[in-house]
């Protein structure tokens, strides 16, 4: 592998810019470093072409043309359209603050079940699966009316603080109750109650058995 590299003429630069290669393009094909390409083709005289260029001022034309496509075209296409870098296009969309209302699929679901649901104890995932729609339509219904929480549940607290203190599991406790596995850890700590350890159960049915010591 050559450490070093290789030289090239001027005429090779100017015939591989006459392609409309970028630096980095030409820099590959020639195996040498992108900086090196720049610095021979501005002593040769050559501008950047324009699409290679990541910013760049535009006329009072072009502006206008970026305002009227905004809305229902990408940066890629304006970029493409204008035959500038689609850098240029978002930074001059910040600049003259444009807004470009985001499309995507229409969700099918259907608010009012998606209320009674979630007011009947079911997570956004339940929801979702048993709707067979996205986890994301199904959160942003919820946050919309204001159901991000499960805190309109009524749970008889000492129901719940009996169940929890006969050892059941926070998924039973959470399937007889009608609420959520994490509705019960934040009832846990709002009523007080101790946490339960955590860690490996002591294995009672293989006693160790002690090794004679070598002296």
């Amino acid at each position: 592998m050559n450490m070093y590299p290789k030289k090239f003429t001027d005429e090779e630069l100017v015939s591989l810019y006459n392609k409309g290669l970028s630096d980095h393009a030409i820099a590959r094909m020639l195996n040498v470093y992108q900086s090196t390409v720049r610095r021979r083709r501005v002593g040769l005289g050559l501008p950047p072409h324009p699409q290679f260029c990541r910013f760049k001022k535009l006329t009072s034309e072009q502006i206008a043309r970026i305002k009227d496509m905004w809305t229902d075209n990408s940066a890629v296409k304006i970029a493409k359209t204008l035959g500038v870098h689609r850098h240029t296009i978002s930074s001059w969309a910040r600049k003259l603050k444009l807004n470009r209302k985001h499309k995507g699929r229409p969700s099918s679901a259907d608010p009012e079940l998606i209320r009674k649901l979630r007011l009947e104890g079911f997570t956004y995932r339940e929801i979702a699966e048993k709707l067979k729609i996205s986890f994301e339509a199904v959160k942003y219904q919820c946050r919309k009316m204001g159901l991000r929480r499960l805190n309109t549940i009524n749970v008889d607290f000492e129901e719940f603080k009996k169940l929890y203190l006969e050892g059941l599991t926070y998924k039973e406790i959470a399937d007889k109750l009608g609420i959520s596995v994490g509705r019960v850890v934040a009832l846990r700590n709002k009523l007080g109650l101790l946490k339960r350890k955590r860690g490996r159960r002591k294995r009672s049915n293989h006693p160790t058995v002690q090794r004679p010591m070598v002296s």
